[in-house]
């Protein structure tokens, strides 16, 4: 077993690997080498499955961040502080599962898809479908559920299994944290999408994967704001009864949203429109994933924070302390984003604040809350940099009157500025917007919006 000086990255890939021992105790297979030794009084009388996690840990994790072996093995029955951080992350976590009367049996669940739990008033009550045991794929018997899955056998688990740590003892050779935590995250999403969190005695329609996620997430949170740990006590024993220690702020959920969207993807020309709708897509796209990236490294926070992006949002779980750092995050961000496309489009960012019964019991209401901020700050869109930018955003723009041939970009119909390099490919005039031209005042995101590689300050 490895010593007990533990750091915030080995921390997140505890917490990130807490539970894998479910997924590898399915195929069968005994007890571990090395670990038959430990019982209840030291796993605890649910955490059996912590043997294998613990093993998984060691095996697959690269010795540079190697030193929470112990705290995955004992997040059942912690005595150290960082197992306690993940024994209250994975409480946390776990309230997203619905308890049942029946006993389930672990080795033959399925995920269960959520859209069988919809109930229309005028319908029948929807059927259970579930989805199959499968690497996660662009393929239909694989992303669509059906009602007529046999229940799951210790072989599938086992086949899945050996792919998963195959591919997951492989990637020792990165140096980079950030790139590793990417890389098993991607992992346990393409093998453990599939594989239940829970099923004894809990509805399997959460994934290990989401389990997971949401508990290093948590675990991150509480290990950056140094959370006492007889406030973690205090949160294992009470949380849900009534404990003071549930009801103070210590999390943020950190939401962005892109506005002008459809404004910036449809005001185009019609010469080379299909393909600019496209670049476009694309651009926006990746731009998101740069913003809600920027915002992690601002926030010193690992990727797994960041619980949802899509549809020009993001959600971030942040600690308690990001809600002072969000002003200025607001108007660095408002300032690249005029830089990037002369106010068409604008990133607001809210966040609120969350406590422990927040997240064990309310999660939905601050995902409404920080939606409604969101909303407002949309409507006073940027406002951070009015003061220092006030002739751009207010002041007249552009030639005026009528535009000669070659004064405006054939792609959007913006007029070209006096000194502004416009390009010409197969006839078709674009003004630096569109023509994708390099600009020297991006580089405050510090990320290439493409690879999300670090950009140096003379790039």
């Amino acid at each position: 077993m490895v010593g007990s000086t533990v750091d915030g990255e080995a921390v997140v890939l505890a917490a990130l690997l807490h539970d894998i021992g479910k997924f590898w105790q399915r195929t069968g297979r005994g007890v571990p080498a090395g670990y038959q030794g430990f019982g209840p009084a030291d796993v605890g009388g649910h955490g059996a499955h912590a043997r294998w996690s613990a093993s998984c840990y060691e095996q697959v994790v690269p010795p540079a961040w190697r030193q929470g072996g112990h705290v995955v093995l004992y997040h059942h029955r912690p005595t150290s502080y960082a197992a306690k951080v993940l024994a209250v992350a994975d409480h946390l976590a776990a309230s997203e599962r619905e308890d049942q009367d029946a006993e389930g049996d672990p080795r033959s669940a399925r995920v269960l898809s959520v859209f069988g739990r919809i109930r229309l008033s005028d319908l029948p009550p929807g059927t259970d479908s579930a989805f199959p045991l499968e690497p996660l794929r662009l393929a239909h018997e694989v992303i669509y559920p059906r009602a007529d899955q046999p229940p799951a056998t210790t072989g599938e688990h086992a086949q899945l299994w050996d792919a998963f740590f195959a591919e997951a003892s492989g990637l020792g050779r990165l140096e980079s944290f950030p790139t590793y935590l990417t890389a098993l995250l991607a992992l346990l999403e393409k093998y453990t999408w599939c594989v239940p969190s829970a099923a004894y005695r809990s509805r399997p329609d959460v994934s290990l994967y989401d389990h997971a996620r949401m508990t290093a997430a948590l675990a991150g949170c509480l290990w950056h704001d140094g959370t006492e740990e007889s406030v973690l006590d205090a949160l294992r024993g009470d949380l849900g009864k009534g404990s003071s220690a549930a009801d103070v702020h210590r999390f943020t959920l950190v939401g962005g949203d892109i506005s002008g969207v459809q404004r910036f993807l449809y005001t185009i020309a019609s010469r080379g429109a299909a393909r600019t709708l496209r670049g476009r897509s694309l651009f926006l796209q990746l731009l998101g994933e740069a913003a809600a990236d920027f915002v992690l490294r601002a926030l010193d926070l690992p990727v797994t924070n960041l619980l949802y992006i899509g549809g020009a949002k993001f959600y971030i779980l942040a600690p308690a302390g990001a809600l002072d750092s969000l002003e200025e995050l607001k108007r660095r961000l408002a300032d690249v984003f005029l830089d990037i496309a002369d106010g068409e489009i604008y990133l607001a960012v809210a966040g609120v604040p969350l406590s422990a019964a927040d997240v064990a019991s309310h999660f939905d209401k601050a995902w409404a809350a920080v939606s409604e901020s969101l909303h407002r700050a949309k409507s006073h869109r940027l406002s951070e940099v009015a003061r220092t930018h006030y002739a751009r955003i207010f002041e007249p723009g552009g030639t005026g009157g009528p535009v000669s041939a070659g004064d405006a970009c054939d792609v959007c119909g913006r007029d070209l500025e006096t000194d502004e390099t416009a390009t010409v490919r197969a006839g078709v005039l674009r003004c630096m917007h569109c023509a994708g031209a390099a600009r020297p005042n991006l580089v405050p995101l510090k990320i290439c919006v493409v690879c999300h590689a670090e950009v140096s300050d003379g790039v």
